[in-house]
């Protein structure tokens, strides 16, 4: 199957008919799991694995390796949706196949999926900005990154890893040598700034995560830089405002205790 094949039909007729079929192929595919189930039960039955003999423990093994391969062949096939972004039964949806994985998507998870390979929604663009930083865990004994390091490459070794999620450490591609109390800030790039948002930042991803103190009230620097010009600007002075960009401090969002 050519990779990025999409099954798309719009008519009723047909729509209605491969739906029909796909819950056909659905219910053969479970009633055969549960045949499957049933003959291991009438055979193994309150019985000892140990006092199978090995006629016994051939069948069984048959069994379950049948069952398993219509379990992968259901997983792998287009009755389902390998993503998880819709609600409800896919069975109904035109999918898309990705040759990489032999799975099927409905057209919302593959446009994610894709989203999620793009090098383009990362945060950093593989320039180092600062060889000698300290990671800020270090001296916080907290992450003030968290999730935001899946944003960033994913290293196995090097001298930039984070050790916990094998990413490599934002410290050393966003972080700048500015505070709240720095007197000018540092030249903005608006489009960065602005294809930031519209790549990553979702509202449901802006939900406060808890009451962290501001990293750079204890590094004396900012861990975030540029980044924090993409988080809500605040109306107001508050606990959550940082008082160099006027957002809040992205700390609140996707702080992570470890």
């Amino acid at each position: 199957m050519k990779d990025g094949k999409k099954i798309v039909i719009k008519n009723p007729l047909l729509l209605n008919l491969r739906m029909n079929l796909r819950k056909i192929l659905s219910v053969a595919i479970t009633e055969e799991s549960r045949r499957i189930s049933n003959l291991e039960d009438l055979y193994f039955k309150n019985r000892d694995i140990d006092q199978n003999t090995p006629s016994q423990m051939k069948r069984m093994r048959y069994l379950q390796e049948k069952k398993n391969t219509l379990s992968k062949t259901k997983h792998h096939s287009i009755l389902l949706c390998s993503g998880g972004l819709h609600k409800g039964s896919s069975i109904d949806k035109n999918k898309v196949y990705d040759a990489s994985q032999n799975q099927w998507y409905c057209e919302k998870c593959y446009e994610r999926l894709l989203w999620y390979r793009a090098n383009s929604r990362w945060f950093n663009d593989e320039i180092i900005v600062n060889k000698e930083a300290i990671k800020p865990c270090e001296k916080l004994r907290w992450c003030p990154y968290g999730y935001m390091v899946e944003q960033f490459s994913l290293k196995k070794r090097g001298d930039y890893p984070c050790p916990i999620f094998s990413h490599d450490c934002p410290v050393y591609y966003i972080s700048e040598q500015i505070t709240e109390d720095s007197p000018n800030i540092p030249p903005r790039n608006k489009k960065l700034t602005a294809d930031l948002k519209e790549l990553f930042f979702k509202k449901d991803d802006l939900k406060k995560r808890g009451n962290f103190p501001k990293p750079c009230s204890f590094l004396k620097w900012c861990p975030y830089g540029h980044v924090a010009t993409v988080y809500p600007e605040s109306n107001g002075l508050s606990k959550y405002n940082c008082k160099l960009f006027n957002h809040d401090c992205p700390v609140y969002h996707v702080g992570l205790i470890l």
